[in-house]
């Protein structure tokens, strides 16, 4: 009958390695995400670019999508209404 070593493993450092990257990556999109960029949502110049995009009626979301520039003829057509 042979015999395994492999049902007694030994808990190293390395096995404790991966974990700690996995909770400094965490931590770190926390900090990023529930005070970074909400910090930066507070300041001026982007409180004045965002009241620009409402005047404007242009969708921040679309922005990563289309090129605003080309519907600037679109958003005149709109107001002309």
């Amino acid at each position: 009958m042979a015999t395994t070593q492999d049902s007694t493993r030994v808990v190293g450092r390395g096995d404790w390695a991966g974990w700690l990257k996995l909770l400094c990556a965490s931590l770190a999109i926390v900090v990023v995400w529930g005070w970074g960029l909400p910090a930066i949502s507070r300041l001026p110049p982007q409180r004045h670019y965002e009241s620009w995009l409402d005047d404007h009626r242009i969708d921040p979301s679309a922005m990563f999508y289309t090129e605003v520039e080309m519907f600037e003829p679109i958003l005149k057509r709109r107001e002309a209404r």
